[in-house]
């Protein structure tokens, strides 16, 4: 596997997880909006009945601001006044949701736009990974079938021992012992074990951490 794609793998799989929680981010804000939106439109809905009630009222009050009683005429200009209040109320309440659901709706537009950008974006970053995922596998087979075919140039008593190894499970089934540590495991290798691997390499030593058949570093045959 190549370093430069791992890493790149790496960042990949961070810059996926971001995106995830920007686009669930988004998607929040915007059913918040539109909540928000339904909410607006049914108090709309009772200010614009509260206003036609209160129309109705007022016109019957001013039909009886003819009356000759001084008292009565009195008080039904006072509640004329009274519903007139309450109607500008309505109608200034009305403006004001009709403001805000102007805003909500460049905010949700604003949101949709960003939400589809980092879909989009999601979208490329996932190819892009497969497309990775793909290089890397097709390496990978590569250099299985280069191992296989070295291994194949060894003498018969080390592949049966290989193909021993791999069929219990170890894979890989053979790495380079490094400063003391196994290239599998990268555990340290006692200093008995490295005695054997470093002073008779034509017979493989096993790690005593992952089971995997050890190679001295610089040894070119087995």
């Amino acid at each position: 596997m190549r370093l430069d794609a791992a890493l790149h793998g790496g960042a990949q799989t961070e810059a996926r997880r971001d995106l995830k929680q920007a686009i669930a981010g988004l998607e929040e804000q915007i059913r918040t909006l539109e909540a928000a939106d339904v909410a607006a439109t049914a108090r709309a809905e009772e200010l614009a009945a509260e206003q036609s009630e209160l129309a109705l009222r007022l016109g019957h009050m001013r039909s009886a601001e003819g009356a000759r009683d001084y008292r009565q005429a009195t008080q039904i200009e006072h509640e004329t006044e009274v519903l007139q209040g309450k109607l500008d109320a309505v109608e200034e309440a009305e403006l004001e949701l009709m403001e805000q659901s102007e805003q909500r709706k460049l905010q949700l537009s604003d949101l949709v736009a960003q939400l589809e950008i980092k879909r989009g974006e999601y979208v490329v970053l996932l190819d892009d990974q497969a497309r990775i995922q793909a290089e890397l596998s097709s390496e990978r087979d590569a250099k299985l079938a280069e191992l296989d075919y070295l291994i194949s140039q060894l003498p018969e008593p080390t592949v049966s021992l290989i193909q021993s190894v791999r069929s219990q499970g170890v894979s890989p089934a053979l790495a380079l012992m490094h400063a003391g540590y196994c290239g599998n495991c990268h555990m340290a290798l006692s200093s008995a074990l490295r005695g054997k691997v470093t002073s008779q390499p034509s017979v493989l030593q096993r790690c005593e951490e992952c089971g995997v058949l050890l190679v001295a570093e610089g040894e070119g045959d087995l």
